[in-house]
């Protein structure tokens, strides 16, 4: 899958592009971008083995105001993909699931609200100590092996040069025989890829925003 897309303005909304296999089950994220990148085109291509048949679904987020202008162009796909039958429709997903909505914070100042509704001080939120029950406090605060998901890091790069999450034995022989946290062909990290882009350009992984640590605090 391969494409363009152009996004411009301060208040700049989010790109998402999506690989779903059911119609109402959950979708494999292959892009997400929510940043000013200038006027000029960004090329994105990704690689999608499926051994079902699928939709690719592209979705737009507008920001917070009308200064914000997303365009995608020249959507292509490889020789390598094939057509389906047209009259053949994506099955129902054999489970139950749950849909992802903005969280409304019910705990007033000074709190922080666990994804199960739990109210904690909100200096007990990314303090290197489990106080939600579901352990929510401790998600996406800096510390990631990668094993899991990205644990709120996300690709800003806009060039040739990206991060894409990966593993060894995926890798073949590009890449690290082993990753470092499982130090075996199955563990996680997140490498620099550089064949996507059309322009140089460094390659950029950012963390989600952080709250305040300590003096001590060492990454």
């Amino acid at each position: 899958l391969g494409l363009y897309y152009n996004m411009f303005g301060d208040s700049m909304g989010t790109l998402n592009v999506y690989v779903r296999t059911s119609t109402n089950g959950y979708s494999n994220t292959v892009l997400s971008r929510s940043a000013n990148l200038g006027q000029a085109w960004v090329q994105f291509s990704q690689l999608i083995i499926s051994a079902q048949p699928f939709q690719v679904v592209i979705e737009g987020v507008i920001g917070r105001s009308f200064r914000g202008d997303l365009a995608v162009d020249d959507v292509t796909l490889s020789s390598g993909c094939r057509y389906a039958d047209p009259s053949l429709t994506l099955p129902t997903a054999g489970y139950m699931t749950t849909q992802s909505t903005t969280t409304v914070n019910h705990c007033g100042g000074g709190k922080f609200q666990c994804n199960d509704g739990t109210c904690i001080d909100q200096s007990r939120h990314c303090d290197f100590s489990v106080d939600c029950p579901d352990q929510s406090d401790e998600v996406s605060c800096g510390a990631c092996n990668f094993e899991k998901d990205l644990c709120g890091y996300r690709d800003v790069s806009v060039g040739r040069y990206n991060w894409t999450r990966s593993y060894p034995a995926l890798m073949g022989r590009v890449g690290p025989a082993a990753d470092h946290t499982m130090r075996n062909a199955n563990g996680h990290y997140v490498y620099v890829e550089g064949t996507r882009g059309v322009f140089s350009q460094t390659a950029r992984l950012q963390s989600p925003v952080l709250p305040k640590f300590a003096q001590s605090c060492i990454m």
